[in-house]
């Protein structure tokens, strides 16, 4: 029952951390002076994930992001509450720039599902990568694939006791931007040298880029 909460907390984070992606390297519209908005859904064997978030940053440089989210396991455990937020960096990665490589950081924290007296306690850390590009498929709409890898650590806590695993996390997606605005990006997210159950999630976010600052309302680039 404890694996499956830690199992739970540790996918769980790749959903929190891509509700507002806000770059290329993360399947979303880079960041031109505004703020995103998302929210996402994702289901593993035992769990239903909920996630929503905001984020800010540069074009090029320095971004974050804060999100909330709720997980639902599968009965006879309840559910868990949890918050984080994330930092990362944007760079080129050629002199066209059209791919983007972002070294990321996170730290998400959990509350539950409590197990009868015993309160539940998640912290869990990742450190790692994502890169991605933007490829136009007509005047309003591209494709943003990304991919990422990074190391995470989940600890639990409760009754006294505890419980860590440390893995890798695997994620590759591709966001659609239908709009200058908008953006729909279904992803994959899986664990690797885990012994937890629930080690692969699909999951749907939706990002809006708010329209202030020109941000939201920069045109996908052209092909040269």
């Amino acid at each position: 029952m404890l694996y499956r909460i830690l199992a739970g907390a540790a996918v769980s984070v790749t959903l929190l951390s891509s509700a507002a992606a806000g770059q290329a390297c993360q399947g979303s519209i880079p960041f031109r002076g505004s703020m995103h908005l998302g929210a996402g859904a994702g289901l593993t064997d035992h769990t239903t994930q909920l996630g929503a978030g905001i984020s800010a940053g540069h074009r090029e440089g320095l971004f974050g992001g804060a999100t909330l989210g709720l997980i639902d396991y599968q009965a006879p455990l309840g559910s868990s509450f949890g918050f984080g937020g994330d930092v990362g960096y944007s760079m080129p990665l050629d002199r066209e720039k059209k791919w983007e490589f972002c070294p990321v950081g996170t730290l998400n924290f959990g509350f539950g599902p409590d197990i009868g007296t015993v309160n539940v306690s998640t912290q869990t850390l990742t450190g790692g990568v994502s890169f991605g590009t933007s490829l136009p498929m007509s005047s309003s709409i591209s494709l943003l694939p990304f991919g990422s890898v990074a190391l995470g650590w989940t600890r639990l806590s409760g009754g006294g006791g505890s419980a860590t695993d440390t893995y890798f996390s695997f994620g590759f997606g591709a966001g659609f931007r239908i709009t200058p605005n908008l953006v729909i990006q279904p992803n994959l997210g899986f664990l690797v040298a885990t012994d937890n159950p629930d080690d692969t999630r699909f999951g749907v976010n939706v990002i809006w880029a708010l329209p202030n600052g020109g941000g939201g309302d920069a045109r996908p680039p052209r092909r040269r």
